[in-house]
């Protein structure tokens, strides 16, 4: 199991349940060192900030994913 460390109220915060975070096609992470034009590079920390269609397209995508998603939420 992996550790992650955030500071945010409860209320703005939605923990995915294992079974969906492992959809990786719905919430791909990309990564430069698996053909992506942008995205993570050896650090696991980026921000996005590249200049790229591609980038711009990945974003709007995911902001409608986490912006729309109605499921389960792990935080108690």
């Amino acid at each position: 199991m992996q550790s992650y460390n955030a500071i945010a109220k409860a209320k703005d915060c939605v923990l995915l349940p294992v079974g969906e975070r492992s959809r990786k096609i719905k919430w791909q992470v990309p990564r430069k060192a698996n053909g992506w034009k942008f995205g993570f590079g050896r650090a696991n920390v980026w921000y996005a900030s590249e200049d790229n269609e591609d980038l711009k397209e990945y974003m709007k995508k995911l902001l409608y994913k986490i912006e729309n998603y109605d499921g389960e939420n792990c935080i108690k």
